[in-house]
């Protein structure tokens, strides 16, 4: 799994402390590494030490985009179209698991990121989106 650390910051004092990571830029500008968002949560449900995203579909006989995914317990996670940056949705996860579906008027995505408060986030394309998605 891929998870996202915000921060070139970061990078950089890992850099001045001569520690090294596996890591590539996306396109974006974030550093992206093979890592595990940690909640402080001490509940034991689900999966305490990830963020995924397990589906992203688009109903459109509903016009609703259906997500849902696991990570840690008590973790706010937003839902964002990786073109425009629009926000489609928030919830926090309880059980190590979340969802948010998501009316959608306009252009539907052809990828979705799911954000936990601004830490770090993983991104999937969205099954049966349109040709005209918002690439």
């Amino acid at each position: 799994m891929k998870l996202i650390l915000y921060g070139q910051k970061l990078c950089i004092a890992l850099l001045l402390l001569g520690l090294t990571i596996p890591a590539y830029v996306a396109a974006d500008g974030f550093p992206v590494i093979n890592a595990s968002y940690q909640n402080d949560s001490s509940d034991d449900d689900g999966d305490q030490n990830s963020l995924s995203i397990k589906e992203a579909e688009w109903k459109s006989k509903k016009s609703q985009l259906k997500t849902k995914g696991k990570g840690s317990n008590g973790g706010k996670v937003t839902l964002y179209s990786v073109a425009s940056g629009q926000v489609l949705g928030q919830t926090t996860i309880k059980s190590g698991k979340w969802k948010i579906k998501a009316t959608i008027n306009g252009s539907v995505p052809c990828r979705v990121r799911a954000q936990v408060e601004g830490i770090a986030y993983v991104e999937k394309d969205v099954k049966n989106a349109p040709k005209d998605c918002d690439d």
